[in-house]
């Protein structure tokens, strides 16, 4: 009864309030979206790097020895972790603000996103070592330790702590509820998972070489960004309610 009631509270936060948080975001989801539009265009992102290594895999199945590096373009990906992190912090900072009525500046909020956006780095670093290791020795473990980690997006960007007392605020809060948690994340997940892919898809569709393509693209990416507002929104309300059962 509990999450059905957080369920419906995200659903309406995020229909009365999304366009609020899309302004507080709109530079750095612009910037980073015109960014990977033009890497894109310029043949130079991720994808591309990809496609071409299963275009050999697909023409010489088996000849993995001879296969071109796989490597990652750290022209998209380290623009692209930033402007996360940034994107994360100024959502879930934006989130606060509007639950709680203060009277935080735009400007205040972007200083503190700037400061807190390396700790939320670390905490998701570290964290996300810990759960790989658990998922290394068995499924279940590694699990449990997501569920358990999986308020640190939300502890780091709220406080001036350090990444490891995020960690520890996250294991504290999702006592004895880790899995129920976990179940209402990956369902918002995938309801973000099926939206991306429309847009995505429907974006690449009316896609072309051209000025308005690239336009069209950039939109793509912005939405597929903010998209990821309403799993901020249910960390933020499943840690509200931590809090508040004590």
């Amino acid at each position: 009864m509990i999450m059905e009631s957080i369920h419906q509270e995200v659903w309406h936060f995020f229909r009365t309030q999304a366009w609020k948080l899309i302004g507080l975001t709109l530079p750095v989801v612009v910037v980073i979206s015109l960014w990977l539009s033009y890497l894109t265009y310029a043949g130079w992102d991720n994808w591309t790097y990809v496609q071409g290594w299963l275009d050999y895999i697909k023409m010489h199945p088996g000849d993995l020895a001879h296969a071109p590096a796989f490597h990652v373009n750290l022209a998209e990906t380290m623009p692209s972790l930033i402007a996360q992190l940034l994107f994360d912090v100024l959502a879930v900072l934006g989130i606060d603000r509007l639950v709680r009525g203060t009277e935080q500046s735009t400007l205040k909020l972007w200083q503190l996103a700037l400061e807190r956006g390396p700790r939320l780095f670390v905490a998701q670093l570290l964290s996300g070592l810990l759960v790989i290791l658990g998922l290394m020795a068995f499924l279940i473990p590694g699990a449990y330790l997501s569920g358990r980690y999986l308020l640190v997006s939300v502890e780091a960007p709220l406080s001036d702590k350090s990444p490891l007392q995020s960690m520890a605020d996250s294991w504290s809060h999702t006592q004895g509820r880790a899995w129920v948690l976990l179940g209402g994340y990956m369902l918002w997940s995938v309801v973000r998972g099926l939206g991306t892919l429309a847009v995505s898809g429907l974006g690449y569709a009316m896609s072309e070489h051209s000025v308005g393509g690239m336009l069209m693209m950039t939109l793509t990416h912005a939405v597929n960004m903010w998209l990821g507002i309403p799993v901020l929104i249910y960390l933020y309300r499943a840690r509200l309610t931590a809090l508040s059962a004590g």
